[in-house]
């Protein structure tokens, strides 16, 4: 369940990330969290209320899909509702891809963000 603080970095997050999806660009989660003033470790958390409490409970592609590692590129092993721990390392590159492609070619984002109250970038 996620924490009042949790919902609320969520929801300052959601417009940048559908400005990133409608740029189908990727953001970093040291670049998520100093545009939302949040500490890049504590992203995750966030992310998490997005796939879990936004996206899959409207049958909505994964926009926390779009918040990757410095390191690799790629979103955390958390991107997935149920992990990723299943998944070889190509399985996994292909995944986020998929769900990366299916975050860009969404075209409703900015009714998505009026639906709860939050307004686009």
């Amino acid at each position: 369940m996620a924490t009042p603080y949790t919902i609320e970095n969520g929801r300052r997050a959601l417009p940048y990330l559908v400005d990133c999806a409608k740029q189908r660009m990727p953001v970093t989660y040291h670049e998520l969290g100093e545009q939302i003033g949040c500490h890049p470790r504590a992203v995750h958390h966030l992310l998490g209320y997005i796939r879990d409490d936004v996206c899959a409970p409207a049958g909505l592609p994964l926009l926390n899909a779009l918040a990757v590692r410095r390191d690799t590129g790629l979103p955390g092993d958390r991107f997935l509702p149920g992990g990723t721990a299943h998944l070889d390392p190509e399985a996994y590159r292909e995944a986020a891809t998929r769900r990366q492609e299916e975050v860009f070619e969404f075209p409703d984002w900015d009714d998505v963000l009026r639906s709860l109250g939050l307004r686009p970038l």
